[in-house]
């Protein structure tokens, strides 16, 4: 994992990274208890999540793998960002 947040409420919070083995790469995890409350498999490398003020959006940010440039040196779009919006938050 390479990126943590702790929500507005201090209840919970994010864990995110690469997705090395496993089913997802996004865990959102109890603070007293540790059980996983959430998880998301985004298919790509996150470096930085966040969550809103009022702790009803959570942003994910990252990339895919930049390939080689092409034959003008100029390389694909890879970065990402995410937004899930959050229920009962």
């Amino acid at each position: 994992m390479e990126s943590l947040a702790f929500h507005p409420s201090d209840e919970w919070f994010v864990m995110a990274g690469r997705l090395e083995a496993g089913n997802w790469n996004v865990g959102a995890f109890g603070r007293e208890d540790g059980k996983l409350r959430f998880s998301l498999n985004t298919s790509c490398r996150l470096t930085r999540v966040l969550f809103s003020e009022d702790g009803r959006t959570l942003f994910l940010a990252g990339g895919v793998s930049q390939d080689a440039p092409d034959g003008e040196g100029k390389f694909r779009p890879y970065g990402r960002i995410g937004r899930w919006r959050l229920e009962n938050s």
